[in-house]
């Protein structure tokens, strides 16, 4: 550029100004530069880029000017760097002649991180500061961030009626302020209170119009927070596999922003997959959580993802379980947190420790109830009527049952059915529960988690049942064997080595060579663990010794006429199902959703990377695909072809470039009427395609009758 040729700022567009960008400007054009454009031209920035910028804007004395100081704090927070914000308005330095508005918004950026922090004397001191330069130099953004900040104080005193006054005063601010990230922001808190009050369906709509506003501009991370949320109002409305994909998409977004609210992210699809009964995925996702939020010192995020350990831990190790969520209630800092103290609650009850129970219930209950949190309610209330031995029609569990319905929480519901028909003895109704929770996508390991389904017990049809679709668990009699129950590592290796190889068995020779490879005594070793194994699945040696594992000189076999195996019930199921579906069948949507909830998660999830289980997963994950496939097509055609949504939502999960899928999901969301769904569907399905150079149809292609 020569000398003569004018200085031009660049400008933002819909991805925002970027660092390289800005790099470009010189020192003195920078402020005026970042203060020119609405902050959501900013929220492309990370952390690392306002450190960059921050080194050239500080004066000598390190202080930054207030115009930048609110800008940069309020984009930390709003990519959840909560500390590097606090740091940045304390470099802030107010100066004559700053104009009003810059100084009222670094008082409400400053009132919502108190907030935040926990600081409520704080937040107020800063809201009525903001308020006192408002009333003489009104300024519609900064009015919607102190609503905002008025709305989070009044939640947090239990003020519901003036919270919702604030929100709709922050809406209406920030819409005349034409602010995207603050409209973002209030209708992604007002879901937040939705899903609290049980308005599940609300909460939807007003997130999907949070996403449409959201769309095309560089708010990333807002992006990420209203998903996580709708994840939530997902799970309240029992949409499990949508909600899953909504907390991946979420955990997705804040990774690649360097964002720590990924802990966020981890923690609710760990509670999805516990409530899935994806036990082993949802421990990782709880130990991904709790190690995010501990390097942001998160302690509130920390806390939920021990607590869900804790909740998916006890079948194996009722013990650690225990220990875990006593560990978290000595903290002080628990005190009233509903999820933890409930929690507890179903851990005690779970370990037959009734009494302790009833106490965690009626104390989290007391909270719950201030809140007004419907779902929390609800849960207690079970909780309470189970720790009290009460009768299946004890009021409690009817007013339960009442909030999952008025509410739309068909798994919750379904799980409610089940209890009170355990309660009054009658099997068919639990058996009709059981299989209604299978089609909501709720897998058989979900019953050994804490929670109201282990107060029903898992039911087992054979005297040993075993769970391999998942988490590996062993029942006897109906009560799941314990880490602490086996012998020796290689005999719980032995088991699941039979599990995979199905009703053929494998032969001696083969077991060694997998278990003890190139050892000459693994012949007699083998002979070991067959013994320990036996005595595992029959310790007590009621039944003849080769019941359960028949083994001659040539091969070793499960008995799959006293053992139940879910990989072999999904198999049958399966091919019964494609059969009718060949054959034209009435029945068989019915059966292919049955074999499909069958699948309930990867074949012996917690061993990906044992090589001889391989084939046997990759085996398993086709079938689980052809029956989803051939569900879909039947679906499609019928009378409610929005029925096929969730299986298509799942197929997708599995091969995210399968684009047939993607455009079946689309042609679905719009015959729904789903319009915003279905314009997020297809950015979805295009940028997949792009991600494999792959050119997409064009919408209308796609939606055209």
């Amino acid at each position: 550029m020569s000398a003569d040729s004018p200085e031009v700022a660049p400008q933002p567009s819909d991805a925002g100004l970027t660092a390289t960008a800005l790099a470009a400007v010189p020192d003195d054009a920078l402020l005026e530069t970042l203060c020119t454009p609405p902050p959501i031209a900013l929220a492309g920035l990370l952390a690392r880029d306002w450190e960059r910028i921050a080194a050239r804007i500080a004066r000598p004395d390190g202080t930054h000017p207030t115009a930048y100081a609110w800008r940069a704090a309020f984009a930390l927070y709003w990519l959840g760097h909560s500390d590097l914000a606090t740091e940045e308005l304390a470099r802030a330095r107010v100066e004559h002649g700053d104009v009003p508005s810059d100084l009222a918004e670094l008082q409400a950026v400053t009132a919502s991180l108190a907030w935040q922090q926990g600081y409520p004397d704080k937040c107020r001191a800063a809201i009525a500061e903001a308020r006192r330069l408002l009333a003489i130099h009104p300024h519609d953004r900064a009015l919607a961030g102190v609503w905002h900040a008025e709305a989070l104080l009044a939640a947090s005193d239990g003020r519901r009626s003036d919270n919702a006054r604030a929100y709709r005063a922050a809406r209406d601010y920030a819409e005349r302020a034409g602010d995207v990230l603050l409209q973002v922001r209030t209708e992604n808190n007002v879901a937040n209170s939705e899903v609290e009050e049980g308005r599940y369906a609300e909460a939807v709509r007003r997130l999907q119009h949070a996403l449409q506003l959201n769309a095309g501009t560089p708010d990333v991370s807002g992006r990420a927070l209203l998903r996580e949320t709708l994840a939530w109002a997902l799970t309240g409305l029992g949409r499990l596999d949508e909600a899953l994909v909504e907390a991946q998409k979420a955990r997705d977004g804040w990774i690649a922003v360097e964002s720590p609210m990924v802990a966020l992210a981890w923690l609710r699809e760990g509670q999805i997959q516990a409530q899935r009964g994806n036990l082993a995925q949802a421990a990782l996702a709880f130990r991904e959580s709790a190690t995010e939020a501990e390097r942001s010192n998160d302690l509130d995020t920390v806390l939920g993802a021990r607590t869900g350990l804790a909740q998916v831990t006890l079948g194996e190790d009722p013990a650690r379980a225990r220990r875990l969520v006593e560990r978290i209630l000595d903290d002080r800092a628990v005190l009233g947190h509903v999820a933890a103290t409930s929690m507890a609650g179903w851990i005690a009850l779970g370990v037959g420790d009734e009494a302790a129970a009833r106490r965690y219930a009626a104390r989290a209950l007391a909270e719950a109830s201030r809140r007004h949190d419907q779902a929390a309610i609800a849960d207690l209330l079970e909780l309470a009527a189970l720790a009290d031995g009460a009768p299946a029609q004890d009021p409690r569990l009817q007013e339960a049952a009442s909030i999952w319905t008025s509410t739309g929480n068909e798994v919750r519901a379904a799980v409610n059915a089940a209890v009170v028909a355990s309660l009054a003895g009658r099997p068919l109704e639990v058996g009709l529960a059981r299989e209604r929770l299978r089609t909501l996508g709720v897998h058989a390991d979900a019953w050994t988690a804490a929670g109201p389904l282990r107060s029903v017990g898992a039911g087992p049809r054979h005297p040993v049942q075993i769970h391999a679709l998942g988490s590996f668990v062993v029942y006897r009699d109906g009560v799941p064997v314990t880490s602490a129950d086996w012998p020796s590592r290689k005999a719980r290796a032995l088991l699941k080595l039979l599990v995979g190889a199905g009703p053929a068995g494998l032969t001696r020779d083969h077991l060694c060579e997998l278990l003890w490879p190139g050892d000459p005594a693994g012949g007699s070793k083998l002979s070991v663990a067959l013994s320990q194994l036996r005595s595992v699945l029959d310790p007590e040696r009621s039944i003849d010794p080769d019941a359960f594992v028949r083994a001659d000189r040539q091969a070793v076999r499960l008995d799959l006429d006293l053992v139940s195996v879910d990989v072999e019930e999904f198999r049958a199921a399966a091919e019964q199902a494609l059969a009718a579906a060949a054959a034209g069948l009435d029945r068989a949507a019915d059966l292919l959703t049955a074999a499909a909830a069958l699948h309930s998660g990867a074949f012996l999830a917690q061993d990906l990377y044992e090589d001889w289980a391989a084939e046997p997963r990759e085996a398993i994950e086709r079938l689980g695909a052809e029956v989803v496939r051939a569900l879909v097509t039947l679906l499609a055609a019928g009378e409610a072809p929005a029925a096929a949504l969730p299986w298509v939502v799942r197929l997708l999960g599995q091969d995210p470039y399968d684009e047939p899928m993607h455009v079946l999901h689309v042609q679905l969301l719009h015959r729904a009427r789903r319009h915003g769904e279905a314009r997020r569907a297809y950015a979805s399905y295009a940028a997949r395609m792009a991600e494999i150079d792959t050119p997409v149809e064009p919408w209308e292609g796609v939606v055209a009758p």
